[in-house]
């Protein structure tokens, strides 16, 4: 590595475990450059020889002792110890990026394309080259086939999206020759208890903030649209924060959603397990007199429509859902969030326009732009003004936390 980026200016260097990572300035980009253990051909015949045998363990054992693996890996030197880990996990050549914590996307996109990054340290950079590739079709195609076994063990009906494992979630396009399969693996982020995260993070303006805010206090429906069912779970997140601590809450999952910090919560888990399916939960939800129903949907497959004219949905799905009643938000999310913006389009009675909300907008010109705030005044005999007033407190508010918290 050091051969490689001589002449280069280093812009950061760490160590990622056993891994050396330098991050080098060329041509006004950066590019990673990662440096794994060195180890002889004989300890690499160690490393094959002990992965076999943990490999042999679990077949007879239908199982992997972890607690047995670990202690017998940990004897070794850790250049062993790191290749054994590495052959043993379904990363293959792109392992040492699965390491960094700084790394939120690998993208696997052709033989001939170096393996690209997007670092957590170079937000501006909407791709990062790296020095790894993948030299041939067959060791894409290895890569992807162990990635879609993880997912799958992680009980996910599409095998081509899913959870990997506790750190990354992957999206994977199959294609034929000649064209290659590709990959996308983003890092899940664990969010905070709070939707202020948002806001740190910058994927809200505060003028976005009490926008959306308000409208899950008026109980207008919200979908959550495109880009990744992680991207979108992660926003959703945030979202549940916003709703009134004193609210009943229905969560409707297949795979775990996040706990919050609301008092009165219940979860139905739809699968063949409990024999509940979508249309069932809905039915339960009504029953019930919720006011808020949590779905995160890229599972439904079955024709449902939601009674959004009794209850106010937020839910995530690659496309949108059915509804009842006459209004609702949805937030279309862009492939790349580090380039792009969440476009934002209001449904009114079966009409869609957008809206677009700037960073200078006052509270009157949110209001005058809202259609959805518009027509809910009208409806419930609410004063412009009152709505307006509620705007500016909701904007206070957050410029104040987001300042004390800064």
């Amino acid at each position: 590595m050091e051969d490689a980026i001589q002449l280069e200016e280093v812009v950061e260097k760490y160590k990622v475990q056993e891994v050396e990572v330098a991050i080098i300035g060329k041509d006004k980009e950066v590019e990673y450059y990662v440096k794994e253990p060195q180890t002889s051909d004989k300890d690499m015949k160690i490393v094959k020889t002990h992965v076999d045998n943990i490999y042999s363990i679990e077949r007879s054992l239908k199982r992997r002792n972890t607690n047995t693996v670990d202690k017998e890996v940990a004897k070794l030197p850790e250049p062993i110890q790191y290749h054994i880990r590495k052959m043993l996990s379904c990363y293959g050549k792109i392992y040492p990026l699965t390491l960094d914590p700084n790394i939120l996307e690998i993208d696997i996109i052709a033989v001939d394309k170096p393996i690209y990054i997007k670092h957590r340290h170079f937000p501006k950079n909407s791709y990062i080259k790296t020095n790894l590739k993948l030299k041939d079709n067959k060791e894409i195609n290895d890569i992807i086939e162990r990635i879609k076994t993880k997912i799958t063990v992680n009980n996910c009906i599409n095998t081509d999206e899913g959870l990997v494992d506790h750190n990354f979630y992957a999206q994977i396009i199959i294609q034929k020759e000649p064209y290659n399969s590709i990959c996308f693996l983003k890092r899940r982020i664990e969010t905070q208890t709070t939707n202020l995260w948002l806001l740190d993070e910058k994927i809200l303006t505060p003028q976005e903030m009490v926008y959306l805010w308000t409208i899950i206090e008026t109980k207008v429906t919200i979908a959550l649209i495109g880009a990744s069912h992680e991207e979108r779970k992660c926003f959703l997140n945030g979202l549940i924060e916003m709703i009134p601590l004193k609210s009943k809450i229905m969560m409707i999952e297949k795979t775990p959603l996040p706990m919050t910090s609301h008092e009165f919560v219940f979860k139905v888990n739809v699968n063949e397990k409990t024999g509940l399916d979508y249309r069932r939960a809905l039915e339960i939800a009504r029953r019930s007199g919720v006011e808020y129903v949590i779905v995160d949907g890229d599972d439904i497959q079955e024709k449902i429509i939601l009674p959004t004219e009794e209850i106010c949905f937020i839910y995530s799905r690659q496309t949108p859902l059915e509804a009842t009643a006459g209004m609702e938000i949805r937030l279309i999310f862009p492939n790349n969030q580090l380039t792009e913006n969440i476009e934002y389009i209001e449904k009114v009675d079966e009409q869609e326009a957008p809206i677009r909300i700037s960073g200078c907008d006052t509270p009157k010109q949110l209001y005058d732009k809202s259609k959805i705030l518009q027509l809910w005044a009208k409806i419930n005999n609410v004063n412009k003004e009152k709505v307006i007033e509620s705007l500016a407190l909701k904007t206070n508010l957050i410029m104040y936390l987001s300042r004390k918290q800064g």
